[in-house]
């Protein structure tokens, strides 16, 4: 599974790395336009474009009844009732499409969120770094956090047995890219470490568990063992306004491209 999510990362660092540093909208826009375009055509690939035809044009003449009689209340109720139905029937049919969709289209987005929605280190700025241990009531295994000359540790660790936590505060001294290394025991992980302005395909937080993991796809998850978590909390987080104006461009741009595209063929 793992050389999969590999091979999907690589795609997505290849998508988005011409992009990385730049103005959002350079990149948000084609992206959002494509997304749109490739979504129209998965459902009319999909589904069943005569039913839905035939579906609309009864949907259509329920409509027009329900306003050319609105005095005839039995004829209104019997339009009425045949609008549910027909809507009814329009969604069972883009059942098909939403469940071949609705994965990709996740994937999609926890990809996308890593680039767009991620917060890298500002220079000069502190951040903190926390490591999740899988229990600490037997005691606190040794510690220790190595981290590249751009990167200074300010405080000393702060422990909380409550939630198996200890973060460290950090802070990028320049613009630059790479890793720290953490230590409990015998155990180290990594985890990636980002100061150049974004966006950058990069995720806060590198987990051991799948759900988590799903949700920030950037970096492969923990191998097993007691660290079960390491995430970077900047003080100066991004926002996610990107999910907005992707979902307004694709219904935008979609229909048109996909217009242009059957006149062309």
């Amino acid at each position: 599974m793992e050389v999969v999510n590999a091979a999907i990362r690589a795609f997505f660092h290849v998508l988005l790395s011409p992009f990385a540093g730049r103005p959002v909208f350079l990149s948000l826009v084609p992206i959002s336009a494509l997304f749109g375009l490739a979504v129209l055509f998965a459902f009319e690939l999909l589904s069943n474009r005569t039913a839905i035809a035939a579906t609309r044009r009864r949907l259509w003449a329920h409509l027009l009844a329900i306003g050319l009689y609105a005095e005839e209340l039995a004829v209104v109720g019997e339009s009425a009732l045949g609008v549910i139905q027909e809507n009814a029937r329009l969604l069972l049919y883009s059942v098909p499409a939403l469940l071949v969709l609705t994965p990709v289209i996740a994937l999609l987005f926890s990809h996308l969120d890593s680039f767009y929605g991620s917060s890298t280190l500002r220079p000069g700025s502190p951040a903190v770094l926390t490591v999740r241990l899988r229990d600490v009531r037997n005691g606190w295994p040794k510690l220790d956090l190595r981290a590249p000359a751009w990167i200074a540790i300010d405080i000393p660790p702060i422990h909380v047995a409550a939630t198996n936590e200890v973060s460290w505060r950090i802070r990028a001294l320049r613009t630059n890219r790479g890793s720290v290394t953490i230590t409990a025991g015998t155990e180290s992980v990594t985890k990636e470490i980002d100061s150049r302005p974004g966006p950058q395909y990069f995720s806060d937080v590198r987990a051991q568990s799948g759900l988590t993991a799903l949700h920030y796809p950037a970096e492969p998850i923990l191998p097993d063992g007691d660290i079960t978590g390491v995430e970077i909390t900047p003080m100066q987080r991004s926002s996610a306004d990107w999910v907005w104006w992707f979902a307004l461009f694709s219904m935008l741009l979609g229909p048109p491209l996909l217009w242009a595209g059957r006149r062309m063929i």
